[in-house]
């Protein structure tokens, strides 16, 4: 799932897919979580065999080192002046969430473009429907850029939007599959997954594409990067160990650790203050619910949806009180609003079939 490449390869709802972009559905075993979103499989990439399986370690989760010089540090360039894109949303003094407005994945899988709408689902507005398939939305932690993954130039490439407007800029140009960009809380990088060397692995660059830099080398399946609110860790779904599961390094990669064992898949991390939460078909073979976990609290994940549909996609609230995902609890993917103190949940989008929507990401 977050692969959307992955589950979706992302969906087990449409972020699957974060697509993690590289491992196939089949691989992944996620064909039904693919659908869920209705979006191409996230992953794209077709892995070598995976290491052989290896237990994997207690993770206590200590401050890491901050990056090394092998992270690029220069600031991106600022964007010519556009055109503004019509605001899906007035202003609020005390917005929900802490939020601006969502973007969202929608459409048959294969052709799936991106829309933005009013916190409560309302004022739908397209982005790139028409521009060759886009998902994986990421908003800049400042909320004035929009990464996404799109084939609008034939390939799978990692793509950027100002808020304002202006003609979406190509970031990645690689002859591999470059897919689920993740920013970096100060807003100067973009982890992302690509098979580009030939095998799917996390890279970094900085926020306007230069100076790439390769994070994993692992002959197994490497995907759905996301930084930890400090911005000194990678948290990542790797399957070097058997299974897809979670592991977390440092920003320069370095100090790869296990940070969940036991039956299931594990895909499409999300992280905020010390939760990490992510998708999983622990609890039975085929049936992703979202979960939460704090690292280094040896305890076990805790599931926060247990309704036997398939959860995928999970992304914080800028405020960290609530989770954005997709679902087809009642049928079709669509995206839903999860309050992390209730578990509550709110439908937010409708539509029908075969159109899906999914892979929701939430403006700061």
């Amino acid at each position: 799932m977050s692969q959307r490449d992955s589950i979706l390869s992302r969906p087990p709802s449409l972020g699957s897919a974060r697509r993690a972009v590289l491992l196939p559905l089949a691989a992944l075993g996620l064909a039904g979580l693919a659908c869920t979103a209705g979006i191409a499989p996230r992953s794209v990439l077709t892995p070598g065999a995976p290491a052989a399986p290896t237990a994997a370690a207690t993770v206590t989760l200590a401050p890491a080192a901050a990056p090394t010089s092998a992270i690029p540090t220069a600031t991106p360039p600022p964007a010519s002046p556009s055109p503004a894109l019509p605001s899906a949303i007035a202003a609020s003094p005390t917005p929900l969430g802490g939020g601006r407005e969502l973007v969202f994945a929608a459409g048959p899988a294969g052709s799936e473009g991106l829309f933005r709408m009013a916190l409560d689902g309302s004022d739908v507005l397209t982005i790139t429907a028409g521009l060759g398939a886009s998902y994986n939305p990421a908003w800049s932690p400042d909320g004035e850029w929009l990464a996404y993954t799109s084939d609008r130039s034939g390939d799978r490439e990692i793509w950027r939007l100002p808020a304002g407007g202006a003609e979406p800029e190509n970031l990645s140009r690689s002859r591999g599959a470059d897919t689920a960009p993740a920013w970096s809380p100060d807003g100067q990088f973009i982890a992302f997954a690509s098979d580009r060397d030939g095998q799917a692995e996390i890279y970094l660059m900085r926020a306007d594409g230069t100076d790439v830099v390769r994070l994993t080398n692992d002959p197994a399946v490497d995907q759905d990067p996301a930084f930890s609110p400090d911005g000194r860790q990678i948290v990542f779904v790797s399957n070097r160990g058997g299974a897809l599961k979670l592991y977390v390094m440092n920003a320069d990669g370095s100090g790869v650790q296990a940070l969940t064992d036991g039956p299931g898949q594990d895909l499409q991390p999300a992280w905020a203050g010390d939760l990490i939460v992510f998708a999983s078909d622990r609890g039975a073979a085929g049936n992703f619910e979202l979960y939460r976990l704090r690292p280094g609290s040896g305890a076990a994940p805790e599931n926060l949806t247990r309704n036997g549909a398939q959860n995928g996609s999970p992304q914080f609230s800028p405020d960290g009180q609530y989770l954005l995902f997709d679902s087809n609890r009642d049928g079709n993917y669509e995206v839903y609003r999860l309050n992390l103190v209730t578990l509550g949940v709110t439908q937010l989008t409708r539509t029908e079939a075969p159109a899906k929507n999914g892979e929701p990401a939430w403006r700061p």
